[in-house]
């Protein structure tokens, strides 16, 4: 359970690359897991400085109920948003407490992940 939801996730999954383009690079394809409610944040400052103090932009963080079913190679995206966000690092899972949650961090992809739905109607959602 997430106590303040304000997001819906879609969650994207890395499909293994079966397909090259022209220049013999894979095509990485993505897949439609389920869609999840969370709380989305904006990292402050003083969490997105590097250690050469330099501020790491267009950073966010994350909280999804426990038994949501992320992986550190999803994309991310936003019910009704363009854009797209990569986790940064591994999926922190807090299951000690009271309130049991996974935290992701993310960072918004300057160019956003082309993503399709996993219906077969051959729509493309990007």
């Amino acid at each position: 359970m997430v106590f303040f939801p304000n997001k819906t996730a879609e969650l994207y999954e890395y499909n293994e690359a079966t397909e090259v383009n022209p220049y013999g690079e894979p095509i990485a394809t993505y897949t439609l897991v389920g869609t999840y409610p969370c709380d989305f944040q904006i990292k402050s400052s003083s969490d997105t400085e590097t250690e050469h103090g330099e501020i790491r932009t267009d950073t966010y963080k994350a909280y999804f109920d426990i038994n949501v079913p992320l992986t550190d190679t999803m994309i991310i995206r936003f019910t009704g948003e363009p854009d797209t966000y990569e986790i940064i690092g591994s999926v922190i899972v807090n299951d000690h407490g009271l309130i049991n949650h996974k935290k992701i961090e993310l960072i918004k992809q300057r160019q956003p992940t082309e993503l399709t739905n996993n219906n077969d109607d051959g729509v493309n959602d990007g």
